[in-house]
C-alpha cells in the first residue's frame, strides 16, 4: 500500500508500499515490532474520503484522504497538530457488486479515526504501521468473539455481513499453479494435509476437494481456488509470508459476503519455507493450515486472543503451533458452517504431482469404502488430469 500527499510545512508523508501492520496477515511478529519501534512520531488521523477502482492486479484498490490530528512523538508525548492531509492508498474493498479481501490488510472506513506510526526518510514521513491494525479509535464497530471476517473494516471488523461459502460450493475445490511448483511435490503434500486439518471439526458441513493442478502463475476472480509459490515478482508487502485474497459478494444481495474466489499466495521470494524442519525455515503445512482458514472466511485471531491459535496473524520460523487446531480456531468454523457434513470416508485425499517439466498432477481420491456424495468415480478425476486437470466449472449465483 502506498499514498503521497504534500503538507502545508513542507513535509510529505508517504504511506509506504512496504508497510508493516500490528495486527495484519501471516507475518514474523518481531519484524512487526522492530518496525514500529523506528517511528519517532505518531498521529491521530481521521479518515475523510474512500475512493475505490478496480485494478488489474489486485482486483479492487482504494484511495483514502485523512486529516492529520494530534501528532505525538515516540514516548507518546503530545507536539501538537498538523493542519495537513495525507493520502492512503491500499488494496481490497467493495465495488459495484464486487467485493475483494486480503485478510490483514487495513481497509479504512470514511469518518473513523486511527493511530498511525510514522518513519522520517530525509524530509519524508513514513507510515509504518497502524495501531492495533488499523482498529478505529473509538472502538471497534461490533464485538468479535469469534476469529470471522467481515465485508467492511480491517481485518473482519465492521458490521457487514460475515464471509462464507455457499453450500452449492461443497466440496470446495483448490488447484496448484503446476508451474510454481516444480519440483517442490513435498510442498504440494504438505499443503494438502493443511486443507485436511480443517476436516477434522466434528459438527461441520464444508469440505476441501484437491483438483490437480493448472498451468497458470496468475490468480484472480476466475472461480478457480489457485494455490501459487511465488518465487519472483512479489508484489504484496515483502514481510507477509503468505496472503489469502476472496473475492465475494458485495451489495444488498441476499447472498452479500459469499465467497466466489479464494487464492492464497506464497511469499518464496523473502522466505524460506522446509518440510522438515531445517534451520531459519518456516513450515509449510503450518502455514497454509491459517491461510486455509482464511479460505474459509475466518480472520485472525484477536478476542479472546490466542497466541499459540492457527488463526493468530505472526508465525515464527520452526514453528508448528498452527498445525492443529485450537478452540477459538474451531469455534470459528462451527459458527460459519454448522451441520452434519460429507467426508472421504477413508483416506484422505492427495494431490500426487510429478512437477518437473513438463509437470503431471493428478488428484487422488480414494476412500475405504465405494462412493462420496453419490460416487465420485475415479476416472472422473483421471480424465480431469489427462484433460489439463484445470479447473472445476462451476455456475455463479446472480448477484
Amino acid at each position: 500500500m502506498r499514498s503521497q500527499n504534500p503538507v502545508k510545512f513542507g513535509i510529505c508523508v508517504i504511506f509506504s508500499s512496504h508497510a508493516f501492520f500490528a495486527s495484519a496477515l501471516t507475518y514474523e511478529k518481531q519484524a512487526v515490532k522492530d518496525a514500529l519501534a523506528k517511528a519517532p512520531l505518531i498521529a491521530d488521523v481521521e479518515i475523510l474520503t474512500v475512493e475505490k477502482k478496480k485494478d488489474p492486479v489486485y482486483g479492487i484498490k482504494f484511495k483514502a484522504q485523512a486529516k492529520l490530528l494530534e501528532v505525538f512523538q515516540d514516548t507518546r508525548r503530545n507536539v501538537g497538530r498538523m493542519d495537513a492531509n495525507v493520502a492512503i492508498e491500499g488494496i481490497g474493498g467493495e465495488l459495484n457488486n464486487e467485493g475483494v479481501f486480503f485478510t490483514g490488510f487495513p481497509r479504512p472506513i470514511a469518518g473513523k479515526r486511527y493511530r498511525a506510526y510514522l518513519a522520517q526518510a530525509a524530509e519524508v514521513y513514513t507510515i509504518v504501521g497502524f495501531e492495533n491494525g488499523l482498529t478505529p479509535l473509538d472502538g471497534a464497530t461490533a464485538s468479535r468473539t469469534i476469529t470471522r471476517n467481515r465485508t467492511d473494516g480491517s481485518n473482519g471488523d465492521g458490521t457487514g455481513p460475515f464471509l462464507f461459502w455457499d453450500t452449492s460450493y461443497f466440496p470446495i475445490p483448490y488447484y496448484f499453479s503446476a508451474p510454481t511448483f516444480r519440483f517442490l511435490p513435498e510442498f504440494v503434500t504438505a499443503i494438502d494435509r493443511s486443507l485436511n486439518t480443517w476436516r477434522t471439526v466434528e459438527g461441520t458441513n464444508y469440505e476441501f476437494l484437491p483438483m490437480g493442478c493448472t498451468d497458470s502463475r496468475t490468480n484472480g476472480n476466475d472461480g478457480i481456488n489457485h494455490i501459487v509459490y511465488v518465487s519472483r515478482g512479489w508484489d504484496l508487502d515483502p514481510m507477509a509470508i503468505a496472503v489469502t485474497r476472496n473475492y465475494y459478494i458485495s451489495g444488498n444481495s441476499p447472498r452479500t459476503g459469499m465467497i466466489l474466489d479464494s487464492d492464497i499466495l506464497i511469499n518464496g521470494q523473502n522466505y524460506h519455507f522446509s518440510t522438515d524442519n531445517q534451520p531459519a525455515t518456516h513450515d509449510m503445512q503450518n502455514i497454509i493450515t491459517h491461510e486455509a482458514g482464511h479460505i474459509l472466511g475466518l480472520g485472525h485471531e484477536i478476542a479472546p486472543e490466542d497466541t499459540a491459535g492457527t488463526m493468530y496473524a505472526y508465525a515464527s520460523p520452526n514453528e508448528f503451533n498452527k498445525i492443529q487446531l485450537h478452540d477459538n480456531d474451531k469455534a470459528g468454523v462451527l459458527s460459519a458452517y454448522p451441520g452434519a457434513g460429507n467426508r472421504f470416508p477413508g483416506a484422505l485425499a492427495t494431490t500426487s504431482c510429478l512437477l518437473g517439466k513438463p509437470p503431471t498432477c493428478l488428484a487422488v481420491h480414494s476412500s475405504e469404502t465405494p462412493g462420496w456424495r453419490g460416487l465420485l468415480s475415479p476416472f472422473l478425476f483421471l480424465f480431469l488430469a489427462l484433460a489439463g486437470g484445470r479447473r472445476l466449472v462451476r455456475t455463479r449465483p446472480l448477484l
